[in-house]
């Protein structure tokens, strides 16, 4: 059974020296460094070395012997005499304290099947005292340390004199060792640490502290109380639960992090601090509050892992995907391959949000240089998990765009001239908000459906469009519409009922890089079109009414230029498939709004929704007669 750190309570020096090593793997642990997964003991598996155990360093568990020695262990020999006086005249002479922590060790190395799987820390303050007549705990080190060199081998190990012979005839005449080759295998896997004494310790740990923490002392102290008050429990003790002890001290401006590692479509790894500390590992919607609010005073990174021998993106992939595209300022976007990810990025978004011309190709992604999977993780591992993880992550996105466009629309009407206008929209909206707000579905099909151009061929550009960085074409694209709502009379229409019965669609690009069969740079929507283009765009969409907020030209001119273009687009443009209506944000509509007239508002908006027909047969007739 596991228990927390068998420390003798008596000796704060061995406290203190798990405070510093707790530390270092918390610190290790925030900056998605190495560290062992846990800190306890193992009862009864080798006696000495159970002060502090870390389990799973690097892979391999680590026995800790701390020995608070400010005097020399011993004066003998490194070969063990007899006692020359007294009542035990002729007995061995006596073990000191390090000798009988070696002959435990020497139980366990005596067994040829041992393998490497544990290591061994000697952590003391003084090294420089002895172990024995003129061998100290330096030259052990040395020792150590030399042996583990490359190309050190057993052979060269057996011949070795010096202070290779000490550690030799000290561990075979006192410590039980039976060979070389037990000795050979005990010094590869020994580590002599000068711990330092209690004041360097503490100082040393709050230099570790001292980047992620404030009030350094007292969160010393709170690790070092944690660990004192779980030393008895049959639990072992994690780097994140220390974390999330402490975390009241973080430091805003230090770098939290969420990471998500794709083993392959059906194995996902996912870690991090950026939500806390607690057992429930980074949770969607948390990491989607984070990484899409905004927060100036914080340090946010999304890192995002992928294996170089996948070359599709997987649903949970494009919700990521939509995860980094909206990121607020202070988030730091990194992968281990980005130029290619940010290639798929511009293939599965056809190279804008729809903002700017500029929008993404001035996103930075940064190289990821960490090999190593984080510790502390969840693990995906049925497609269930991953589709689950895939659609927490989207229903999060889908509200909290959702929230922020409401709460831009709310502002635009509160900024409208007082009136019976202003009464009309607010009360449109609230119908309409209250439809959204009750359905999810809605939510998202609202802000997606219009990110998107039915000649881009992928319904799923639309999803990943929509975001923080979008909200404010969404946001004018709905006050447009409260607009149009007005002018059909349709006061009373619930959102998705006034889009179904006007059969409203809306397109709410500000740029955009063409249709899928012809794609080149971004450009303006529409309006930097050729006829050709515009003809095609139109062309595709089914609606009865199109709404283009972002386009300054006349509905007149709209339909005019796109008809005229040649007799086969005319023909084209003529389907029935085409809107029969266009509605955009044109000089005249503005003028109409500013009127502040209900009145005068629907006049304009019947005006154009009654007019196509009659620009269809005078361009037709045009295009035929010449």
């Amino acid at each position: 059974m596991l228990k927390k750190l068998k420390l003798k309570k008596a000796d704060a020096y061995d406290y203190q020296v798990a405070t510093y090593y707790a530390t270092e793997a918390l610190v290790s642990y925030l900056n998605r460094g190495r560290h062992c997964k846990r800190f306890g003991h193992e009862q009864g598996d080798i006696d000495e070395w159970d002060d502090i155990v870390l389990h799973e360093l690097n892979g391999k568990t680590v026995h800790c012997q701390i020995k608070r020695q400010m005097t020399d262990f011993s004066e003998h020999k490194t070969t063990r005499g007899k006692k020359t006086r007294g009542k035990n005249k002729g007995q061995p002479q006596e073990l000191s304290a390090l000798d009988k922590a070696f002959e435990s060790l020497a139980k366990h190395f005596n067994n040829p099947s041992v393998t490497d799987e544990k290591l061994f820390w000697l952590s003391l303050p003084y090294p420089s005292i002895n172990i024995k007549e003129k061998f100290t705990v330096v030259d052990l080190k040395d020792v150590c340390d030399e042996w583990k060199k490359a190309g050190a081998t057993l052979p060269a190990f057996t011949k070795a004199d010096g202070k290779a012979k000490k550690v030799k005839d000290w561990l075979k005449s006192w410590c039980g060792f039976l060979n070389d080759e037990a000795i050979y295998k005990c010094i590869r896997s020994l580590e002599v640490q000068n711990t330092l004494d209690e004041n360097e310790l503490k100082k040393a740990s709050k230099d570790k502290l001292a980047h992620w923490y404030t009030d350094t002392t007292q969160v010393l102290d709170n690790i070092k109380e944690f660990l004192t008050l779980n030393a008895s429990s049959e639990l072992s003790v994690t780097p994140r639960m220390i974390a999330h002890n402490i975390r009241h001290f973080l430091k805003p401006q230090c770098r939290t992090w969420a990471r998500y590692e794709k083993r392959n479509k059906l194995n996902w790894l996912i870690a991090g601090t950026l939500s806390g500390h607690s057992e429930d590992i980074e949770p969607p919607s948390l990491v989607v509050e984070n990484l899409w609010n905004k927060s100036n005073d914080r340090n946010f990174e999304l890192c995002v892992k992928h294996p170089s021998n996948i070359d599709t993106l997987c649903s949970l992939d494009l919700s990521l995907v939509r995860l980094a595209l909206h990121t607020s300022n202070g988030v730091s976007i990194v992968h281990n391959n980005p130029s290619a990810w940010k290639k798929d990025i511009a293939h599965a978004i056809r190279l804008t949000l729809g903002t700017t011309p500029t929008d993404f190709s001035n996103t930075t992604i940064v190289n990821d240089y960490e090999e190593q999977s984080p510790i502390d993780h969840r693990y995906l591992s049925k497609s269930s998990e991953v589709k689950s993880e895939q659609i927490q992550l989207t229903k999060k996105m889908d509200n909290l765009t959702w929230e922020k466009t409401k709460d831009q629309v709310d502002d635009y009407i509160i900024e409208l001239e007082s009136g019976e206008v202003q009464n009309t929209a607010e009360a449109i909206w609230t119908k309409w908000k209250n439809d959204i707000d009750a359905d999810p579905s809605l939510q998202a099909s609202s802000l997606s459906d219009m990110m998107y151009a039915i000649v881009e061929g992928n319904k799923d550009i639309g999803q990943l469009r929509a975001g923080p960085m979008t909200v404010h074409l969404l946001s004018e694209a709905f006050g447009l519409l409260l607009f149009l709502a007005i002018g059909l009379d349709a006061e009373k229409k619930g959102w998705r009922e006034f889009c179904s019965e006007y059969s409203v669609r809306t397109i709410a690009l500000a740029y955009w890089s063409g249709s899928q069969v012809t794609p080149s740079k971004p450009r303006k929507f529409f309006e930097a079109d050729k006829r050709a283009e515009r003809a095609e765009l139109l062309g595709k969409e089914t609606s009865n009414i199109l709404v283009l907020p972002q386009t300054t030209a006349s509905s007149s001119t709209v339909l005019g230029h796109t008809l005229a273009s040649s007799e086969s687009d005319g023909d084209r443009i003529a389907d029935t498939r085409s809107p029969k209506s266009v509605i955009t944000k044109s000089f005249e509509f503005i003028d109409v709004i500013e009127s502040n007239s209900i009145e005068n508002i629907k006049n304009f908006v019947q005006d154009i929704t009654t007019k196509k027909q009659s620009l269809r047969d005078q361009h037709i007739k045009s295009l035929t007669t010449g």
